[in-house]
């Protein structure tokens, strides 16, 4: 018997790359700040910054506690994982991101502050 299954073209492929990848709304908030920013930044920094998103805070008035703590997970968990999909540059010695290949994702983005 033949089967009538036919494989997924590549672009719902990419489609659905993109929107696993942008389900964790701490991804979203780090394509979104390093969009705003001009060449690298720190870990810390982004974390400062992706924490003050999540809380509709400044990124001075967040604890270091908290910082340190968003810090992690971008570390081990968001910045390997937007690398391995060439939305950001991640070097892991300097401890620092930069914005890579985005274009892809940037309409998704302003989807999803909408919908906050």
């Amino acid at each position: 018997m033949e089967s009538t299954t036919t494989p997924r073209s590549t672009d719902a492929q990419s489609l659905d790359a993109v929107l696993s990848l942008l389900r964790k709304e701490r991804r979203r908030h780090v394509l979104a700040v390093l969009s705003e920013r001009n060449g690298p930044v720190s870990v810390r920094d982004l974390a400062a910054a992706v924490a003050a998103r999540e809380t509709e805070g400044d990124a001075g008035e967040i604890s270091p506690e908290t910082t340190g703590s968003v810090a992690a997970t971008l570390h081990h968990v968001h910045l390997p994982k937007l690398a391995d999909a060439d939305a950001v540059a991640y070097d892991d010695e300097a401890g620092t991101a930069t914005l890579a290949q985005a274009e892809g994702f940037t309409p998704f983005l302003g989807l999803a502050d909408e919908a906050r």
